[in-house]
Parts: structure tokens; sequence; C-alpha cells
């Protein structure tokens, strides 16, 4: 497959996908812009209003902003992702016209990722002295720093739950799996939400999609366009093979044509054997 995977788009889509419950109490901006220079978050949450409660258990953190940073599959969460994401949330609350315009306790950091963040939580309790709990399968709070923090090993989410998110990676196994994928993806097919979810996962486990991708109405319209690249392919190299093929046949006919000659055949007789006509035969000879 050619160009990157479109991981962020689809764990934006995903999160979208999972807290649709709750959608008209959440405002979702990607990508959010913290300053006028480049520096960004992933997503941030913004819950309205204030005391709404989130049905799912990765929203149970939630205050009224909510920063979330996601690390792609290819990716993991470092100890330095950890303090960049500590300082994004420091300035997101101090780039304000007002003094305490956004209060701390009104934020809170999210950390995602499908590796499970070993080094990043042995510092966070040994160095930091923070309190880690696991809140839920694959969710973990994190205590005692400036705002609440949550980490979601997503690879761990409940697939009940959390189906979009948890397999949102690039280790599906053939078969039940992604059998079973596809056929949740069919009931959802024309949500723009989903399909940016199901182009990521199948991009990231193309091998093993590659059946399904073969016999499913659903992939074969998500993926028209590589469908369409694929078959131009084929036939170009089908094109190519035959050129070839031709040439090479073309250049032992001939060599034929001038054996037969040097021996002694005539054009008719040379034309019979190679079953071409005289005028074939007179022409290579000319």
């Amino acid at each position: 497959m050619d160009g990157p995977i479109q991981w962020h788009p689809a764990f934006y889509s995903a999160l979208q996908i999972e807290l649709a419950a709750d959608a008209s109490a959440l405002a979702f901006e990607s990508e959010h812009l913290l300053s006028k220079k480049p520096m960004q978050i992933d997503v941030i949450i913004i819950k309205k209003p204030d005391d709404y409660h989130i049905h799912k258990t990765m929203g149970h953190i939630f205050r009224k902003y909510n920063l979330i940073e996601y690390k792609s599959p290819e990716d993991y969460l470092s100890i330095n992702d950890f303090y960049k994401i500590m300082g994004y949330g420091c300035f997101y609350q101090s780039d304000t016209l007002k003094v305490m315009e956004i209060r701390p306790e009104e934020i809170t950091l999210t950390f995602a990722s499908s590796h499970f963040p070993k080094k990043l939580l042995a510092h966070m309790q040994k160095d930091l002295h923070l309190r880690i709990t696991a809140y839920d399968t694959g969710i973990f709070h994190v205590q005692g720093g400036i705002f609440p923090i949550q980490i979601l090993n997503t690879r761990e989410l409940s697939k009940k739950d959390y189906y979009w998110l948890q397999h949102l990676r690039k280790d599906l196994k053939s078969g039940g799996e992604i059998k079973t994928l596809i056929e949740n993806y069919e009931d959802h097919k024309k949500s723009i939400l989903y399909q940016s979810v199901m182009e990521a996962i199948i991009r990231g486990n193309w091998a093993e999609t590659e059946a399904e991708r073969k016999m499913c109405d659903a992939l074969k319209e998500l993926f028209a366009e590589d469908f369409k690249e694929s078959e131009n392919r084929g036939l170009q190299k089908g094109l190519q093979q035959g050129l070839q093929q031709g040439l090479q046949q073309g250049i032992q006919l001939t060599k034929t044509v001038f054996s037969l000659s040097i021996q002694g055949f005539s054009a008719e007789e040379i034309a019979g054997q190679c079953s071409i006509s005289k005028e074939q035969v007179e022409e290579i000879l000319q």
C-alpha cells in the first residue's frame, strides 16, 4: 500500500464513535492549535454542560477541558511525551485573555496508546510518587499531579464497550476477528467516522485482510480507488509481459527463417514450416 496510514484521524473518529451516546454534551476538536505557533494536541473534548456525566468509563474522569494525546501503533508513549503534554496542559490553561479564565481543576489529560507504557508508569510511581490505579480494563487513573490523568491502553480495552478503539491496531488475526470486524462495519459503512476508522484498520492489517477485501462489497466500496489502481497495474503488467513475450517470439521466428533460407529452403517451404505466409517470409528476408 502506498502512503502513510492515517491513524490519528481514525483515532479521532473512533473517539466520536465510542462517545456517540454523549455527543450532544461534547464538542470535539481535532488537532487543536495551542498557540499561533505549530503547537497542537491531538484531540480536545470540551464537556457541555460541565456537570454532565459521561456514560463510558473513559469519560468518567472528564471535566470541562479534556486534552488527549494519541500514539499510533507504530509509536509508543514515552516519558518525554508525558512532560510535553503536561506542558501543553499548563499552556492551555494560561493562554487566555483573563487570569484563571480556565481553572486548572477544569483540565484533564488522557494518554492513549496500543502499547503498555511500562517505563512511564514506573517513572510516575518511583520518581514522581504519583498514585496509579486500574479504573477499568485498559484504563488507568493517575492521582497526585497538577491535573487528573488517565492512560488508555487501547489494546486492552473492553471489546464490548470500546470495540473500534480496541481494534485500532496492526495485529488483528485473519479469520474470525477480521470477519467479525467486517460484519460490524457493514451496519455503519455509510458513516464517514466508521469509514475513517475502518480504512486505517484495514491498511494496518493489509496482508491479513486480503481474502476479505476480495469478497466483501463494503470493503471494495471503501477501497474502490485502490482496487482500480491494482487492476490498472495488473493490466499494465500483463501488457508488458505480452509485449516481452511477443518480442522474444519474433526474434526466434526471424532466426528460424534466416536459418532455413541459408539451408536453401524456398519461401514457400519456409512459410509452411513456420506457419506464416510467403509474404511474411519475404518481408523478414528483405
